[in-house]
């Protein structure tokens, strides 16, 4: 009962502190702030976004694998916030865009923009349903409830979060978001080192540890794979890139994203050493997907463990709330905006219609996959943006002019169906 309180309050401060701040009556103020967000606020978007059960449940399934190499994707993460502030934050925030797909559209034209914004739509989603079932193992988990009850609740609240206030909530989600999980990360920690005396247990109990921490039984090939799509999903996701467009300038969109670079690799190599202590205390577990809560259940008493875990789950509602909120606006902006402009309905409501739909349709699609690898997921996802979107935004900041260019053009429509026939092939038995 306790931590279905402390889950519903931190949804009603949610809901107030946006109220507090700037009053949601029109699209911009929904979808960027007005374009108003500082430095700090930028970080929170992202980190709202980029900080959920990829990088916490995920991290700590692969990590269980392959030991160190589970920080793949946080570590590949905090590099491409770096890269995105380093290069790419000044020439979106110059635009006045609201999308990336529109920031390509307005060089390559329309019919370009919405190829890119239909396959970068897709991997969005993609990547959305991965933490919908992150979000949903946590309920399960602690409420014991099976799949359907457990996916409509998580899925009710992501709702609240992101029809309530839009980009206002990600900002106040992520500053709770960043407190949450370095306050669980830090005391899991701190226990793993009492509890394997300084990790000299790590050297004991498991077999061929040097070979398992170093990651030896992760193949190269999906390393480098792993490694690669992270850095140009996250360069190419809207999530993050809706959160530069949203800054109130170039400053605060760089210092912005230097300041999620620094904070994202932490939680990765932290959430390692859940993986790497389960390996030890559960050494044959069938279904990875639950290291990081049995985790919590194993060491910490009951009623600890189920406020930790309530903590990890409003973690991962965030990140569902910034992709299905990034999502709506791809969906919004380059397919409804212009076509639908008679309907008669606000344009909030347009919006609120479209994450309506797609939570629904992520329903029906995890109904089929519910047993899939969180990062796997991410990882497929991550691949299909930044083969779509990357290319065209990398030609746009450094050489805008060659965006005419015929042979150009053909390039940056073949490679996600090159990128989409590679991965069909590679599943294929």
């Amino acid at each position: 009962m306790l931590v279905i309180i402390f889950i519903l309050s931190i949804v009603v401060i949610v809901l107030f502190s946006r109220k507090k701040t700037v009053k949601v009556d029109d699209e911009s103020a929904y979808l960027t702030g007005n374009k108003n967000l500082n430095d700090k606020q930028v970080t929170n978007v992202i980190m709202a976004t980029i900080i959920g059960g990829a990088s916490t449940i995920g991290t700590a399934q692969l990590a269980y694998k392959y030991g160190l190499m589970g920080a793949i994707y946080t570590v590949s993460a905090g590099l491409a916030c770096y890269l995105l502030g380093r290069i790419f934050a000044v020439p979106l925030r110059k635009s006045n865009n609201i999308t990336v797909t529109e920031f390509i559209g307005d060089y390559f034209g329309s019919g370009l923009q919405k190829y890119i914004s239909f396959l970068s739509s897709l991997g969005l989603f993609i990547q959305l349903l991965a933490q919908l079932l992150a979000a949903t193992a946590i309920i399960m988990s602690v409420f014991d409830l099976n799949f359907a009850i457990a996916f409509v609740a998580s899925s009710v609240l992501v709702l609240i979060f992101v029809v309530s206030g839009g980009i206002l909530s990600s900002d106040v989600l992520g500053k709770i978001k960043i407190v949450l999980i370095y306050l669980v990360l830090i005391i899991s920690f701190v226990i793993i080192f009492f509890k394997t005396s300084g990790f000299e247990l790590f050297f004991n109990k498991i077999p061929n540890f040097s070979e398992f921490i170093l990651g030896k039984k992760y193949p190269i090939n999906e390393i480098l794979f792993d490694f690669v799509t992270s850095i140009v999903g996250v360069l190419s996701t809207q999530a993050y890139l809706q959160a530069i467009f949203s800054a109130k300038n170039f400053k605060a969109a760089r210092n912005g994203a230097y300041r999620s670079a620094l904070i994202i690799p932490i939680i990765g190599v932290l959430s390692v050493f859940i993986g790497v202590y389960m390996r030890i205390v559960k050494p044959n577990l069938d279904v990875t997907l639950n290291v990081f809560p049995d985790f919590l259940r194993i060491v910490f008493p009951e009623f600890i463990a189920g406020f930790f875990l309530a903590a990890i789950f409003i973690v991962i509602l965030g990140t569902c709330s910034g992709l299905t909120l990034s999502l709506a606006t791809n969906i919004y902006v380059d397919f409804i905006k212009d076509r639908f402009k008679n309907v008669k309905l606000t344009e909030i409501t347009k919006i609120r219609f479209i994450i309506l739909v797609l939570i629904c349709m992520g329903l029906i699609m995890l109904v089929f996959g519910r047993d899939s690898s969180i990062l796997k997921y991410t990882y497929v996802s991550m691949g299909l943006r930044g083969s779509t979107i990357l290319l065209p935004m990398v030609i746009i900041v450094f050489n805008k002019n060659i965006s005419q260019n015929q042979y150009i053009r053909k390039i940056v429509k073949i490679l996600p169906i090159i990128y989409i026939a590679w991965f069909i092939v590679s599943i294929l038995p």
